[in-house]
């Protein structure tokens, strides 16, 4: 179901990610606006567009650059539509090479086991455990309902993320059609998921009246403690209290992120040989460039074991 920015649901036909269209708004505001704002499109050439992505380059990531060129490529292409222009010029200029590819932040085996000890009685435990065992993102944990949840043939549905705007929660589709996907469960998910919904009832049932979850959240599987949904700023807030209780015992710990996660049960995968292209279906990338790019720091290990098949072939 698609929805505007204020949460109220589009016409069918009309697509709209209301948190795309936030940041490209935002950063149309912060980067565009100021270098093109006061020009008309014809009097934009591609030698113009070549300079303001050469020196975005030298201060802000390749990530901001790929939005920009989003924003303007987007932009002539409606233009070229509606004939106001005959050609597009941000289609010739090229971004700089992105030489800036950081690591993953990713959790060692060890460090995995750490914190999952640490954080067993933290009030979001069960997020942290499931987000570790399926690699969901964030926001498609916090939006998870129960009616995502197969039982029956353990499956997870991933079929929408939570989005919080202009104070007010919204479920929005997920970041491409790939993310929309299905998750199988491990026996341990199963059972952690059974013992939290069994734990969240028993929690209804004693909170009555308080237990007051705004109309349209009342089947989260992750909640607030009024059964609302879950704040990603407190989220953050509650996972770093983990972090610095293992760092007083621990203090080599890293400091580690929501997306952490994501990252720690990616590697894992590889390292025990989840094929690179099962993994993709399972993280809900686009394309298997996206899984071999961000995870390539772990493949060098995978590759010589991998090679070690071949000893004997050619004695």
């Amino acid at each position: 179901m698609a929805v505007d920015k204020n949460g109220k649901t589009l016409p069918k036909g009309i697509t709209y990610r209301p948190k795309a269209v936030n940041v490209y708004q935002s950063s149309y505001n912060a980067y565009i606006k100021k270098r093109f704002g006061s020009k008309q499109l014809r009097d934009i050439r591609t030698d113009h567009i070549q300079s303001f992505y050469n020196q975005m380059a030298q201060v802000y990531s390749h990530n901001t650059l790929e939005i920009c060129r989003s924003i303007l490529n987007g932009m002539y292409m409606q233009a070229v539509r509606n004939e106001m222009l005959q050609k597009n010029p941000v289609s010739n200029a090229v971004l700089p090479r992105n030489n800036k590819r950081q690591t993953a932040k990713v959790m060692s085996e060890d460090e995995q086991n750490i914190f999952l000890t640490y954080a067993k009685d933290a009030r979001y435990y069960p997020v942290y455990e499931l987000a570790l065992s399926t690699g969901m993102r964030n926001g498609e944990l916090r939006g998870l309902q129960w009616t995502d949840i197969d039982f029956q043939t353990k499956i997870i549905h991933v079929r929408h993320t939570l989005v919080y705007m202009n104070r007010k929660y919204f479920f929005d589709s997920p970041k491409t059609t790939s993310s929309e996907r299905d998750i199988p469960m491990l026996d341990s998910v199963y059972r952690l998921l059974k013992q939290h919904q069994k734990e969240q009832r028993k929690k209804r049932l004693e909170m009555g009246d308080l237990w007051n979850p705004p109309e349209g959240f009342e089947n989260l599987v992750f909640t607030n403690s009024k059964g609302g949904p879950i704040n990603r700023d407190g989220f953050r807030t509650y996972l770093k209290r983990v972090i610095k209780k293992i760092q007083e015992d621990h203090p080599l710990f890293p400091h580690i992120t929501p997306h952490t996660f994501r990252h720690t049960f990616a590697t894992r995968s590889i390292e025990r040989g989840i094929p690179p292209k099962v993994l993709q279906t399972i993280l809900g990338h686009s394309d298997l460039a996206t899984t071999m790019d961000t995870y390539a720091h772990v493949l060098p290990d995978t590759k010589s074991q991998e090679m070690q098949k071949l000893a004997g072939l050619f004695d």
